[in-house]
């Protein structure tokens, strides 16, 4: 039985590059403002749309901003490598130490691996 690297599957917003280290994942373009407003105003049952402000990046994912009535907000958007089972995983372990730990995490809202 043969395998499909990652790195072979066409994945939006998703190129990976070589580097000293091996390949490493690049962004190819931006995430969507407009999408991501959408996703916000959905989940969190808002009349209006909020204004997102770029607050940070890692490797793989970059963090926005906002605050809406019903409170502050970050919205995590990660770079597409293995979407599935990294999203599905990230939101476990948090789940995992919320409730098995005293240690204080971010709740998350909504995740959805397949945008």
């Amino acid at each position: 039985m043969s395998s499909i690297s990652l790195r072979t599957v066409h994945q939006p917003g998703l190129h990976w590059e070589n580097d000293l280290f091996g390949e490493v994942p690049k962004w190819t373009e931006e995430p969507s403002i407009d999408i991501m407003k959408k996703l916000i105003t959905q989940h969190l049952e808002l009349d209006n749309e909020p204004e997102l402000r770029f607050f940070a990046a890692g490797a793989l994912n970059k963090l926005y901003a906002f605050q809406c009535a019903k409170g502050s907000y970050l919205m995590r958007v990660v770079l597409p490598v293995a979407p599935g089972v990294k999203t599905e995983s990230e939101v476990a372990t948090l789940n995992f130490i919320c409730e098995i730990t005293s240690i204080s995490v971010l709740r998350v809202v909504a995740s959805d691996h397949n945008l």
